[in-house]
C-alpha cells in the first residue's frame, strides 16, 4: 500500500509538472546594459566602455582608456582618454544589429621633460568627434556581447578611418 501511495504521488507530480506552460516571451524585452572591453576602436588604443540602452533601438557608451609611455632617456607621458557616443540600433533580429554612432574623445595628456638641468612639465587636452558604423551583438536575453565597428576620427580638418573590436557581457 505504502508503494502505490508513493507511485501515485510521484504520477501527480509529474502530471503537475508537465502541466506547466513556460512562461511567456515579451517580444519587445532587450537587455539595457552591457560592459565591454574595446581593442583600438573610439580610444585609440584600448578602453573599457559601458552602454546604456534606454529604447531598444538606441544607446548611450562611454569609455575608460589609459596608457603610459616613456618618451626618452628622461621623460615620461600618459594620456587618458574619455570615449563618449550615442548609437543607433537598427535591424534587432535576435540581437543581430547594425550600428550607427557619432560622438568624440576627450583626449588629456600630460609629460615631464627633463634636460640641460631643466624640468618642465607639459600638459593639453583636446576632443576628436567620431562617427561610426559597424556590426553589434547585444542578445535581448542578456550574455555575451560583441561589436566590430569602422570608426571615422575628425580632427584638426582630417579624416582617419579606425577600426574598433569589443566582446564584452550584456545585462538583463
Amino acid at each position: 500500500m505504502k508503494r502505490l501511495t508513493v507511485a501515485l504521488a510521484l504520477c501527480f507530480q509529474i502530471h503537475l509538472y508537465a502541466a506547466e506552460t513556460p512562461p511567456a516571451v515579451d517580444a519587445d524585452a532587450y537587455s539595457p546594459g552591457s560592459v565591454s572591453i574595446e581593442g583600438l576602436g573610439q580610444a585609440f588604443l584600448y578602453s573599457v566602455y559601458g552602454s546604456y540602452r534606454p529604447h531598444k533601438n538606441f544607446a548611450f557608451n562611454l569609455g575608460l582608456g589609459y596608457f603610459s609611455f616613456p618618451s626618452g632617456i628622461s621623460s615620461t607621458g600618459s594620456v587618458v582618454l574619455i570615449p563618449l557616443s550615442t548609437s543607433a540600433l537598427l535591424g534587432g533580429t535576435n540581437g543581430h544589429h547594425f550600428e550607427f554612432l557619432a560622438g568624440g574623445t576627450f583626449v588629456a595628456a600630460s609629460g615631464t621633460a627633463t634636460g640641460s638641468g631643466t624640468t618642465s612639465d607639459l600638459a593639453n587636452s583636446d576632443f576628436v568627434f567620431v562617427l561610426g558604423a559597424g556590426y553589434r551583438y547585444w542578445p535581448n536575453e542578456g550574455g555575451l556581447h560583441f561589436r566590430a565597428t569602422l570608426y571615422g576620427l575628425v580632427y584638426g580638418g582630417n579624416f582617419t578611418p579606425w577600426p574598433g573590436f569589443s566582446i564584452g557581457y550584456a545585462f538583463q
